[in-house]
Order: C-alpha cells, then sequence, then structure tokens
C-alpha cells in the first residue's frame, strides 16, 4: 500500500489497470489499458469512455483475450491527446462533489418516498453495518491484490518494475528467451 498513488502515477504516461485503478489513474492523466489476467478489454478513448465508466472499467469488459499482440495493438493505440480528454471527462463527471451531491438526492428521494412507512431503527442500523463491513472488506481485499500486483519485481529488470506480475509472465511465455 502506497498513500502517495496519485503522485506516483502522474510519472507514467500509460498504466494497465482494471476498475477503480482504472479511474485514479484516468483522474491524474494516465492513459489506461484495461487489462488484468483475466482478459483485455483495450485502452480507454473517449469513444468507449462513457459506457466502460458505467461498467467501472470492470469484469465485464474483459471480452478479449489476453496476449502480447493484443497488448501490443492496445499500447500502440496511446494518443496523449485523447488521454487528456478522457481524464478531462472522468474528472468533470466523477468528483467527490458531484458523488455527494448524488448521494444527497438518493436521500432526500428515500426519506421522501419512505415518510409514511415506520421504520425499525435498530434493525436497519444492524443491517446497513454488516452491509458497510462487508462493502469495505471486498474493497480493502481489492486494494491490497491491485497494489501488490502494482509494486510487484522480479529480477528481470529490463521489463518495468512496476509491471504486474501476471503481465510478466505473459511476456516472458510469449517471447521465451528473448527477454
Amino acid at each position: 500500500m502506497v498513500e502517495d498513488l496519485p503522485a506516483r502515477l502522474v510519472q507514467y504516461d500509460l498504466v494497465f489497470a482494471i476498475g477503480r485503478m482504472a479511474l485514479e489513474a484516468l483522474a491524474v492523466g494516465c492513459a489506461v489499458v484495461v487489462v488484468d489476467e483475466r482478459g483485455l478489454a483495450g485502452m480507454v478513448t473517449t469513444d468507449v469512455l462513457p459506457s466502460w465508466r458505467d461498467h467501472n472499467f470492470g469484469f465485464a469488459l474483459l471480452t478479449r483475450p489476453l496476449s502480447v499482440d493484443a497488448l501490443v495493438t492496445e499500447v500502440n493505440r496511446y494518443d496523449a491527446i485523447n488521454a487528456g480528454q478522457v481524464s478531462e471527462f472522468v474528472r468533470r463527471r466523477s468528483s467527490l462533489s458531484l458523488y455527494l451531491d448524488r448521494l444527497e438526492e438518493i436521500h432526500r428521494y428515500m426519506r421522501a418516498r419512505n415518510a409514511l412507512v415506520p421504520v425499525d431503527r435498530d434493525a436497519s442500523m444492524l443491517h446497513l453495518g454488516k452491509a458497510f463491513r462487508a462493502l469495505f472488506s471486498a474493497f480493502e481485499d481489492q486494494m491490497q491484490d491491485a497494489m501488490k500486483m502494482a509494486l510487484s519485481r522480479t529480477a528481470d529488470c529490463r521489463l518495468p518494475r512496476l509491471l504486474p506480475r501476471w503481465l510478466k509472465r505473459l511476456v516472458k511465455s510469449s517471447l521465451g528467451k528473448h527477454i
């Protein structure tokens, strides 16, 4: 785990990520290839951004098989101008203030809708607490896995140090002894 992720991310032009990590990298201006060991979605561009954001840059997008050729194709699609446009869109649409406004809107709607319905507050708080604990635990596990993957290092220093371990294995298996 690192406390200065945004500061580290701005040192890179291209990031391989999925989910929240992809969103964080996009927000700081990195171009992102949505990929993990389960498959490949591709380079996040302005063309796919709204749809992929609706899917949280997640598993449902990983529809293509993972291969070195497919990754090279996506890396070659890098366009700094498009990456900047994507970053601006993400910053505009995924800000904390917009998120909080939406939560307040949902809260007002739910209060108005349930104003006449009696509520067992103790039971509600118990269920809410259980839901948040499960959500936080899943989020914490996902972030730990993502950070371990991002910070893994290999003895082969010709590969970028922060390249995920599964991606290094894929490249090594495809290129054999040539690396």
